[in-house]
């Protein structure tokens, strides 16, 4: 018996450092950008080809890394009857490997509390190199927990330090961070990533709006990290201090957690009450908490629907590998337009640009990306079932008290 727990622990040991050093492999320009318009000009200007091979390559490390290493993803290679060599490529996984949605997830959670066992993070990875915890709200079912660690976290950086580099954020910026740092992942990831760019920041938790818009005015940042709603409501709170927001130094609002840029009125009133630029990421905790998608340069058209830009050859974050796998089935989806309300990725080890799943009430389509080499954009529209009241936060009745409680939290 012991020779046997011994066996399995052993592969799980193999298997695991297998898949870090492929993430490894395919890492390129860690701690400062390759050039002045890429953090990775030999990842972001990648052929579709280098792309494919990028992804296969991660695809077949961590199909038997999953295996091994949670019992969730086990049992559901072992109900299908697959093997993980089964799974080697981008084309293996779409003909084989059904859809996982957070149903799915949330009865594993609900089994096996408190963190299920869709995740690859063992209490003694967690117990030498836990970093910090995140969690779904559960208002669908028991709450979705994923356990990150150091390697996580530094993955991450990395992977939020390109997207923020491709979207001008430089040095010489100062961003004010209108958060409170709670289980929402966005911000976090995005303070390491300005922390490996050495861009400035100001933190903005613990305020209320009047403070916050003081703040803007007296310290002049450059960039504002918030909520759209939140975005509205304090340029009107600025307004009403004597100060136009477009005479500030803003010149970029970064935006997520609800629907701004997809959103043709939204979009239009807070750029032109700032007088600034509004860019956006879009993620989520269940498949991967790093970008997903980004507003790159050519998001936002002068004319025509807004799109979203995927690093295609990120496979999600080393230890915690909830999202690699999760990432091979977030939703069933066309390979041109999505059906559900969730974000996700639809390729086990990669964005692979063909199938997307989104947290706000959109559809997505692909369409050939206008950067350097063979990229995608995923086309944001409204959703058919939109209502009226979520088409658009703009309207001052939208910007009430309850912004300022919750973001003073």
């Amino acid at each position: 018996m012991n020779r046997a727990v011994g066996r399995v622990a052993d592969r799980a040991a193999a298997t695991r450092q297998t898949w870090l050093e492929t993430i490894e492999r395919h890492r390129h320009d860690r701690d400062a950008p390759g050039s002045a318009e890429y953090w990775s000009p030999r990842l972001d200007t990648a052929s579709r080809d280098e792309l494919r091979a990028i992804q296969d390559d991660k695809i077949a490390a961590v199909a038997p890394f999953l295996y091994e290493n949670s019992e969730f993803y086990r049992r559901r290679f072992d109900r299908l009857g697959l093997l993980p060599s089964d799974l080697r490529t981008v084309d293996d996984l779409i003909a084989k490997w059904p859809v996982v949605d957070k149903h799915e997830m949330a009865e594993d959670a609900a089994a096996h509390p408190p963190y299920g066992t869709y995740t690859a993070m063992s209490e003694a990875i967690w117990a030498a190199r836990g970093w910090m915890m995140f969690s779904s709200s559960g208002t669908t079912g028991a709450p979705r927990v994923f356990r990150y660690s150091h390697i996580d976290r530094e993955l991450w950086a990395w992977a939020n330090a390109r997207a923020l580099q491709s979207m001008d954020f430089r040095n010489g910026d100062t961003v004010f961070m209108i958060t409170g740092y709670g289980p929402h992942v966005w911000a976090w990831g995005v303070q390491y990533a300005l922390a490996k760019m050495g861009l400035a920041t100001l933190p903005g938790g613990g305020m209320d709006a009047r403070a916050r818009a003081n703040i803007v005015i007296r310290y002049q940042p450059t960039i504002l990290l918030c909520t759209p709603s939140y975005a509205l409501h304090l340029g009107r709170t600025v307004e009403a201090l004597g100060v136009e927001p477009r005479t500030t130094a803003v010149r970029t609002l970064f935006v997520a957690g609800e629907p701004g840029m997809s959103v043709a009125a939204t979009r239009q009133r807070i750029q032109q009450l700032w007088g600034a630029r509004l860019v956006e990421f879009y993620g989520c905790t269940e498949a991967s908490p790093h970008v997903g998608g980004f507003s790159c340069p050519h998001s936002q058209p002068a004319d025509g629907p807004v799109s979203t830009h995927l690093l295609e050859d990120r496979a999600g974050l080393g230890d915690r590998r909830s999202a690699i796998a999760q990432a091979a089935g977030r939703r069933r989806a066309r390979a041109d337009r999505l059906h559900q309300s969730q974000f996700g990725i639809l390729a086990a080890a990669s964005f692979s640009g063909r199938r997307l799943c989104h947290f706000r009430p959109l559809a997505l389509s692909v369409r050939p990306h206008p950067c350097a080499g063979d990229r995608f954009l995923c086309r944001a529209r409204r959703r058919p079932h939109q209502s009226a009241r979520h088409q658009d936060v703009s309207r001052p009745d939208r910007a009430c008290r309850a912004l300022d409680r919750r973001h003073r939290r």
